[in-house]
């Protein structure tokens, strides 16, 4: 029960992370185009693949080492990918915003709206 509240909430997360970003990168009018080959890879490729390598990993090795062996393999790649971000990003780059910019744009924005509907 508690595995199945975790796996609704992380889902969820992931699901609305993935169409926003697919959105995103999405060229103008083609939205509706890249949220189908988004589903397509989440609902057709994963499960047939991951069927298909956990099916022969089992039946060479065992259910148990199978379980092993791709959590292992996930752990890596997880690190590797965390890794080639980090390094993508660099350590100098921070995501700080500068405040004074920032607010003055705001404030100048909201001055133009104004005068905009006056």
């Amino acid at each position: 029960y508690p595995a199945e509240i975790m796996r609704t909430v992380t889902f969820a997360i992931y699901w609305s992370a993935a169409t926003t970003h697919a959105h995103q990168i999405s060229p103008e009018g083609m939205n509706a185009t890249m949220l189908m080959f988004l589903n397509a890879m989440y609902g057709g490729l994963g499960p047939s693949l991951g069927a298909i390598v956990f099916g022969k990993c089992q039946t060479m090795i065992g259910t148990a080492q199978s379980f092993i062996c791709l959590a292992t393999f996930d752990v890596c790649v997880s690190v590797l990918v965390g890794l080639f971000l980090y390094l993508k990003r660099g350590p100098h780059r921070t995501n700080r915003i500068d405040t004074e910019t920032h607010n003055s744009s705001i404030t100048n924005n909201f001055k133009s709206t104004t005068k905009k509907l006056q």
